[in-house]
């Protein structure tokens, strides 16, 4: 069973960490897709991003509203010193990656569930799924032959775990 960190109180990124490549990460991944993504700044203040870059081509209400909430919730429940972003590619499938406390992206999921299943999840089992994500990716961290710079930055991670 995993335990979700409830302990953490949220981000604490600067906006531009925050926003910074989020759009060319989004490229890299969205087969042709079109895609819609937000942030939440450590202010409380929601970012944006869209493949058209004038967030006209957006998925419905409800799932951006859903997107926002999910975000906020993981984000104070499991950010582990980074940051979550989430949204939409191709209006069907809902993506979720973190950002570490230096705005590399590390851990990225894509769920291809349809919204009807989707949107009967409660952001608990969001939680547990980004727990499990960021378990994965610390476990690999210490098995890794990694440098110096690496060694102090998975270091800092490891305080917030």
């Amino acid at each position: 069973m995993i335990v979700t960190d409830h302990s953490m109180d949220g981000h604490n990124i600067p906006t531009d960490t925050l926003k910074a490549r989020v759009s060319a990460w989004m490229w890299s991944i969205c087969e042709g897709l079109d895609w819609w993504v937000t942030a939440l700044g450590r202010d409380g203040t929601f970012y944006y991003s869209s493949s058209d870059g004038k967030l006209e081509d957006v998925p419905d209400n409800d799932k951006c509203e859903y997107a926002r909430k999910v975000v906020r919730y993981i984000n104070k429940t499991s950010s582990h010193g980074g940051v979550w972003v989430a949204g939409w590619l191709g209006k069907q499938h809902f993506v979720m990656f973190w950002k570490d406390s230096d705005g590399r992206i590390q851990i990225n999921n894509r769920c291809d569930l349809h919204w009807e299943v989707i949107r009967e999840w409660d952001m608990e089992d969001w939680s547990e799924q980004c727990e499990q994500a960021y378990g994965i990716f610390f476990e690999m961290g210490k098995r890794m032959q990694w440098s110096t710079k690496e060694k102090e930055l998975f270091a800092h991670l490891s305080k917030a775990h």
